[in-house]
């Protein structure tokens, strides 16, 4: 559930003129009132501007980072992102005890797909650091869009993910492990590009990650050339940046104590130290992240008054968005200030922050008056899905497509040429066959006329590659994403008979699966049924040379921006001109690396040992640096990565217009989620 956080306030009588008003606001609202040409709007007396008084998400409940937690986090920030309109200024995402749920371990959860989510979002994410940041949480840190904050006595933690998978053969588990280390390796990528670390620093830095350790406010701003974070927060509008501490270290310890430096960097606290000689306003530091901080004027749900808020900021075009919430089963009433009618409760304002808790979260939200501007992926029709794939999910989908479709088809027939794609956004471990193959049909046959683009965040494997394969319009995943295909499983204890008749249905759902994703990846069905003997894990880049027409049409870089196979073909031929000369090369390396990651050695690749390596020339043992550096050298030569240039029909029009947003939960894994264990 989503709740509203309480701010307190004085209000300013309605009495006083525009210069009373804006004498007794501070920072943003002042100016913003002084620009003002008409009577001023009755404000609230602020009794501080800070880095919460704007949109965000607060994640810091022992939040478990599974699918419907990622899922709720993912629909709040495209909201209230929303909600800002043509307003500058980042969201915020608070950051404290989470960590991947203790039930099936890596079956309902994945690592990278909460780093992910801030890469769908258009407007930049400041991730905020306000208690404690587990191993699970670090990765969404180091993939902030914003910038990175901690407060003095938070603390930073690194160390292995937790990885549970049930007794397996040998071969299974060294898959496991592959999958495992090639995680590590990407966020071995991410810290060395964050902290300005040069690549001989590799092996450092594993040791960091592969051993839990923690790391104060001041040693993570001090680690590397640029720190683990941006800023040190030490009061609402002031921070210490590593400038700040570097000018503290120098005028009060010597450089020949390193021992005294890190002992006083081990305490966050000495932050407080820091600023009282050095510190720097936060409004100069990073002015996008105070852009907005008039969003203070928010008070709780008891005392609100529609009449005391600031109607609309002053750089906002256009009407308000308008939100209307529907839930099938339960009344969700924590979305805002609402009022129920028909079944329909209509929120005339979204709550500030919205705090995330492991409860499922079943709904829609659909949203009226959305700016021009909102021109990401995402600001459009979506279905969120982030579970298993089962009978209560398939339907819901299903349901959920069917009218969407409808809408689509009224808005074509309306204006032609206004109808975009719907997107199908998915983080799945897989599910039952049965379920994939409904929303199969229902997309070939049911939605024809209407494109539905499937987007891979965190993992899509099993059924999940089968819906991927399944997209009627385009193809997407997000750049530490993981697709996986394996051949059909089933459970069963039964007599010799029905067990040859059961055999018999398994064998033909895996041949339809194959036959599936080979249509989708122009790859031959044997080999395909020989990659697929183990569970075959492909990260973005793989997916992407996974047959003539690839298992993804492109990778997500930005929710405007695409890298497609050509971008990076054209980046490895620059990049290695005698190995990669032509696409051909490029196509055959590829098949020799599918053909090579059947063999027993290859699944015993990537031990530990090799981890902390300098990085190699194989563009896939690294799929974080290739996209990284790809996008930098395309945006540097000129090049564009618009998606609307390059897939036709993929984003929203650019006119003020609805947009639908579905969070659909399956209803089996209910208790599942309850603190994170399985109910019987």
């Amino acid at each position: 559930m989503i709740h509203l956080v309480s701010w307190s306030g004085l209000t300013v009588p309605a009495t006083q003129n525009q210069k009373s008003a804006a004498t007794a606001v501070s920072g943003p609202i002042a100016s913003s009132v002084g620009r003002l040409g008409r009577p001023a709007y009755p404000l609230p007396m602020l009794r501080f501007s800070g880095i919460h008084n704007d949109f965000g998400v607060d994640l810091r409940q022992r939040s478990l980072i599974n699918g419907p937690t990622v899922a709720q986090v993912l629909r709040a920030l495209a909201l209230r992102d929303i909600v800002k309109g043509k307003e500058e200024g980042t969201l915020k995402l608070t950051l404290g005890q989470t960590s991947l749920d203790d039930f099936g371990g890596f079956a309902l959860s994945d690592p990278s797909a909460l780093a992910d989510v801030m890469t769908l979002i258009r407007r930049p994410v400041d991730v905020i650091i306000k208690s404690i940041c587990y191993p699970d949480g670090f990765r969404a840190v180091m993939n902030a869009t914003g910038k990175r904050f901690m407060y003095p006595d938070a603390k930073l933690q690194t160390g292995p993910i937790e990885y549970g998978i049930p007794d397996s053969k040998n071969r299974e588990f060294q898959v496991n492990r592959r999958l495992y280390n090639n995680y590590i390796r990407d966020l071995e990528t991410l810290v060395l590009e964050k902290t300005g670390l040069p690549e001989k620093d590799r092996p450092k830095v594993f040791q960091d990650l592969d051993g839990t350790k923690d790391f104060s406010s001041l040693k993570a701003l001090y680690y590397g050339k640029k720190g683990l974070i941006d800023a040190v927060i030490v009061g609402p509008e002031t921070v210490i940046t590593r400038t700040d501490l570097q000018k503290y270290l120098k005028a009060h310890m010597k450089p020949d104590e390193p021992d005294k430096i890190d002992e006083f960097l081990r305490y966050g606290g000495n932050a407080r130290k820091v600023a009282q000689a050095f510190s720097t306003p936060l409004q100069k530091f990073s002015p996008e992240t105070l852009a907005s901080a008039d969003y203070s004027h928010y008070q709780s749900l008891k005392s609100y008054d529609r009449r005391q808020r600031l109607e609309s900021h002053p750089d906002s075009k256009g009407r308000k968005p308008l939100f209307h919430f529907f839930d099938r089963n339960a009344l969700d009433s924590s979305q805002g200030n609402i009022k129920q009618v028909d079944g329909i409760t209509k929120i005339t304002n979204l709550p500030l922050q919205a705090i995330i808790n492991d409860l499922p979260a079943f709904s829609r939200i659909m949203v009226e008056n959305v700016s021009a501007n909102a021109n990401g992926i995402l600001d459009d029709d979506v279905i969120f899905y982030n579970d298993p794939f089962m009978d209560s999910a398939a339907e819901q989908i299903s349901r959920a497509l069917l009218e969407l479709h409808d809408k689509k088809t009224a808005q074509e027939k309306r204006k032609p040429g206004r109808a975009s794609h719907i997107k199908l956004v998915v983080n799945s471990p897989g599910g039952e066959t049965p379920s994939g193959r409904e929303i199969r049909n229902t997309l070939k046959e049911d939605l024809k006329d209407t494109p539905v683009d499937v987007i891979v965040t965190g993992m899509a494997a099993s059924c999940g590659a089968q819906l991927l394969s399944s997209a009627t319009g385009y193809r997407f995943a997000t750049p530490l994403s993981r697709m996986m295909i394996h051949d059909a499983a089933w459970s069963a204890r039964s007599h010799g008979r029905l067990l040859n008749q059961m055999g018999d249905s398994l064998q033909q759902d895996t041949l339809d699966y194959f036959d599936l994703i080979a249509e989708a990846t122009g790859r031959p069905l044997d080999d395909i049924a020989q990659d697929a003997l183990n569970d075959l894990w492909l990260n973005p880049l793989e997916a992407l040379f996974y047959g003539p027409k690839g298992l993804i049409d492109a990778i997500l870089v930005s929710p405007t921006e695409v890298l497609t196979r050509r971008d990076i073909e054209k980046y490895l031929a620059k990049r290695h001109p005698k190995q990669f000369k032509t696409c051909a090369a490029i196509a055959g390396y590829a098949d020799r690396h599918f053909l090579e990651r059947r063999s027993l050695q290859y699944r015993m690749k990537m031990k530990p040992e090799d981890l902390g390596a300098p990085q190699t020339d194989d563009p896939f043992s690294n799929p974080a640096a290739v996209i990284r550096d790809a996008a930098r050298q395309l945006r540097e030569e000129g090049q564009t990565l618009q998606i609307s240039r390059r897939f036709k029909g993929t984003m929203p029009p650019k006119v003020s217009r609805t947009i639908d947003y579905y969070n659909i939960l399956c209803k089996d894994l209910e208790g599942y989620y309850s603190e994170g264990k399985k109910k019987s």
